[in-house]
């Protein structure tokens, strides 16, 4: 809550800015009717932190899904009590965020306010109580910045000071492990992949149209959600340790990842964010993002890429309702023992069903992406979180390119109350920054685009 003369001030100075955009009177500002799901459940103004929005396939709010016993909205459902007096109209609007629909008028009026922000005289170095400001960029914007943004909304200066290194409005303490660079930190928060129309959003859009036209429940309504807002700041724990990472795997190496301090790194694979998303109770969802990893610059690599992920849960019910006498099946075995084709802990009817489920959708995936002719190979592989793993490789100008890794996700990172499955698979497009000043060129392609947008 803003107080004092911050909150006089824009409460008097916007009110006559956003009056024009409402739907009558200054009434739509002031009543206020609190909108319940039921009597402990009600529409907040904001929502979970791991939330995100399902959308039809045009790119608005789902259909609303009031059935009799539960209120479904953003992808959770809620049962319905005396209280429940949600209506559909209401609920359509839900996650449509007309403040972050481009041009829109709540959308200027947010990015005014933005404006005003970020060109304030305050800076940076005289609130964090740097010891030299003079180290801070002189236009350097102001401090309440979420992501670091310029005012011509491309990425902050990098903020590498003497003690600490300053990314995404964040101040982490530097110590002999730091070793991220200028170049790669101007990067961070671009978010090529939600920038409309870019290749990487088009790969994106494609990916999830295709998703949410495939897997949907009785009501029509997509069964993945998809996260494509996450932090590339991980700790150390999120992107190795809760992945089963051993703690002497040469992945860890200074000299291949981008780290802030010894605790804190520049994530390496958008897999960092699934055991906190599974956690949260998804079973079903995608993951996009920017990663970045030490790699030599070449045809088909750059320290910068991004990655698409999905990770899909299944119960015995799930698993084995389409099996004959599947009733008489089971995910699960007492006393088994590990092998190349299964877990300890798995039947191999189990897995063997997995494997089929998970080559056929994202064989489906592809195919939806770069044509039926595409020629296709799967390869045996090794991942520490997944047993058995595989990488598709698709045939390319003549040669085959891996476009992406799965498999079955170790049971022990599977944190559900009932006994579940699991599988994830990650999709890898690589793309560097334009090239500054317009001076060099760009070595590395999209993987991902290199198909569909180079006419091949």
């Amino acid at each position: 809550m803003l107080s004092g003369p911050i909150a006089m001030g824009l409460r008097t100075r916007t009110l006559p800015l956003l009056l024009p955009f409402l739907d009558s009177s200054p009434r739509h500002v002031t009543r206020r009717h609190l909108l319940k799901l039921s009597a402990s459940g009600g529409l907040a103004p904001h929502g979970h932190a791991l939330v995100c929005r399902h959308f039809s396939k045009d790119g608005s709010a789902a259909w609303p899904a009031i059935g009799q016993d539960s209120v479904e909205v953003l992808g959770h459902a809620y049962p319905r009590d005396d209280f429940t007096n949600i209506t559909p109209k209401i609920l359509a609007s839900v996650g449509r965020n007309l403040h972050n629909q481009s041009h829109h008028p709540l959308w200027l009026i947010k990015e005014r306010i933005k404006e005003h922000f970020y060109s304030s005289p305050l800076r940076r170095g005289a609130d964090v109580g740097a010891a030299d400001s003079s180290d801070l960029h002189p236009d350097r914007d102001f401090l309440s910045s979420a992501r670091g943004l310029r005012k011509d909304g491309s990425a902050a200066w990098p903020a590498i000071g003497q003690d600490s290194v300053e990314v995404l409005g964040h101040a982490y303490p530097r110590d002999d492990f730091t070793n991220i660079t200028p170049k790669i930190l101007a990067s961070v928060g671009r978010n090529l992949h939600n920038q409309s129309h870019h290749p990487l959003w088009l790969i994106k859009e494609r990916i999830k149209e295709h998703f949410y036209s495939t897997f949907v429940n009785r009501r029509g309504n997509p069964l993945f959600s998809v996260h494509d807002n996450l932090s590339p700041v991980v700790t150390t724990e999120q992107n190795f340790d809760s992945l089963l990472i051993p703690s002497d795997h040469p992945s860890r190496k200074r000299g291949d990842n981008f780290y802030l301090n010894r605790t804190t790194m520049l994530r390496a694979h958008t897999s960092a964010h699934q055991r906190e998303l599974v956690s949260s109770g998804l079973d079903r969802f995608l993951l996009a993002g920017d990663v970045y990893r030490r790699d030599q610059i070449d045809a088909s690599h750059y320290p910068i890429f991004h990655q698409m992920e999905g990770v899909r849960l299944f119960s015995t019910r799930e698993l084995f309702s389409r099996v004959e006498n599947g009733e008489d099946l089971s995910l699960f075995e007492a006393g088994g023992q590990r092998t190349p084709q299964k877990q300890q802990s798995h039947t191999l009817e189990a897995v063997k069903l997995l494997e089929h489920d998970l080559k056929s959708t994202l064989t489906g995936l592809v195919t939806h992406l770069f044509g039926k002719d595409l020629e296709v190979r799967w390869v045996n592989c090794y991942f520490p979180f997944t047993h058995p793993s595989f990488e598709m490789e698709v045939r390319f100008q003549g040669d085959w390119l891996e476009v992406l890794g799965c498999g079955v996700m170790e049971q022990k990172l599977v944190n559900s109350d009932e006994p579940q499955l699991e599988y994830s698979f990650s999709y890898r497009c690589s793309t560097p920054p334009p090239p500054a000043g317009g001076a060099g060129s760009a070595v590395s392609r999209d993987k991902s685009a290199v198909v569909p947008f180079n006419g091949s």
